[in-house]
């Protein structure tokens, strides 16, 4: 807005993930990982006008290494 406030709404919209991961042993101690993530956001009429599109997808890959104790 031009006059320096923010726009509030309150109403539901849609929002989907979907994930899939894999852990392997390195050793008894050691494990490694790797996980992705797919997001969808489904984004009501006042957050379409202001940014040109409704649907937002995106993806995340996270490489993961831990230990057990």
């Amino acid at each position: 807005m031009d006059d320096g406030s923010h726009l509030t709404t309150d109403s539901t919209d849609l929002a989907q993930m979907l994930g899939l991961g894999l852990e392997f042993d390195i050793d008894e101690t050691v494990i490694f990982g790797v996980e992705g993530r797919y997001y969808l956001i489904e984004a009501n009429s006042d957050f379409k006008d202001a940014f040109g599109k409704s649907r937002y997808h995106y993806m995340t890959v996270m490489l993961k290494i831990g230990c057990r104790f």
